[in-house]
């Protein structure tokens, strides 16, 4: 994709650099810029139905106070456009270090992850049908003999609890999507697998990348 010829005919920018970034999920990043400002371009596939709610959320968590990387609105005044047979976001710049594996640095990622949940609480949804995001994988869980009872005692754990608060989830809450500013405050990045569901979602997620239940803020237990 020719990245400085579509900033320019659908967001207006002329990039005197750009330069392709790895790590991204199922997705093709660059990092463009001129003299005075910097943004990344993602593209994913035209099918990938997260991509635009995605972006929309984190735009409205800028609006409320939140980094996140928010989307460039382009010409048309779209977070997303359409190009050939991929969708692109253009987002906001974010600098920062990645937190680490400390007990401080998951915990940071815990009280982040509760002020996102807070500002986008919704309705609860019906669990059962949130659940088949995991059984469409039924195929896979007799790879070892071990994977359906584990998969199987979950599901019934969560379902037992009743009750489970929803929202729109940023959906990958790995270490890595959270940058500690200059400020000392911590952004939240990457919003392209955000989706709605119960907040226990990100919050098992972001215990997984930790490795540990004590990295979990006190709040959520």
């Amino acid at each position: 994709m020719d990245v400085a010829g579509v900033l320019v005919e659908r967001w207006e920018l002329k990039p005197t650099q750009v330069e392709g970034l790895t790590g991204g999920m199922n997705s093709a990043v660059w990092l463009a810029a001129a003299d005075g400002w910097r943004v990344v371009v993602k593209s994913v596939d035209v099918g990938d139905g997260a991509f635009e709610p995605g972006l929309e959320l984190a735009a409205r968590l800028g609006d409320a106070g939140l980094v996140t990387g928010r989307p460039v609105v382009s010409r048309a005044g779209r977070a997303v456009e359409r190009v050939g047979d991929r969708l692109v976001g253009v987002l906001e710049f974010v600098a920062g270090e990645s937190l680490a594996a400390s007990v401080e640095d998951q915990r940071a990622v815990g009280e982040l992850l509760g002020r996102v949940h807070g500002v986008s609480a919704t309705p609860a949804g019906e669990l059962g049908d949130w659940l088949r995001l995991v059984t469409q994988f039924d195929e896979y869980l007799d790879l070892e003999e071990w994977i359906r009872p584990a998969v199987e005692g979950a599901l019934e754990g969560v379902q037992a609890l009743g009750g489970l608060s929803w929202a729109w989830l940023h959906g990958d809450p790995a270490a890595e999507a959270f940058l500690r500013q200059a400020d000392g405050e911590v952004a939240l990045i990457d919003w392209g697998g955000a989706m709605h569901g119960p907040v226990l979602y990100d919050v098992a997620s972001a215990v997984m990348y930790a490795g540990t239940s004590d990295h979990v803020v006190p709040a959520y237990l």
